[in-house]
């Protein structure tokens, strides 16, 4: 971690204070995005981050998928607003 904050910080980049939990968060995220970008059903889905995040309780494993969900939606929103407001140019 030394390092990879002192190569962040030689680049110049913004450097938000995160930990090894934000590191396995960003994981399990990136993991539920790419079985769901392959269509992979819901269920697979939770069973295979439960399994690989060491997750002894699905529900835990759910607050991926609802993470992502949220996430989606926010953004579509976003996505909406923005082409309301730029429709007047």
């Amino acid at each position: 971690m030394k390092d990879l904050f002192q190569k962040m910080e030689n680049d110049k980049q913004l450097i938000r204070k995160f930990s090894i939990h934000d590191l396995r968060a960003t994981f399990g995220l990136n993991l539920v995005h790419l079985l769901q970008k392959y269509g992979v059903p819901e269920s697979h889905i939770i069973e295979e981050v439960r399994e690989r995040m060491g997750h002894k309780d699905r529900e835990t494993t759910y607050l991926y998928l609802n993470y992502s969900a949220k996430n989606k939606l926010y953004e579509s929103v976003k996505q909406e607003f923005v082409e309301l407001i730029y429709c007047f140019n």
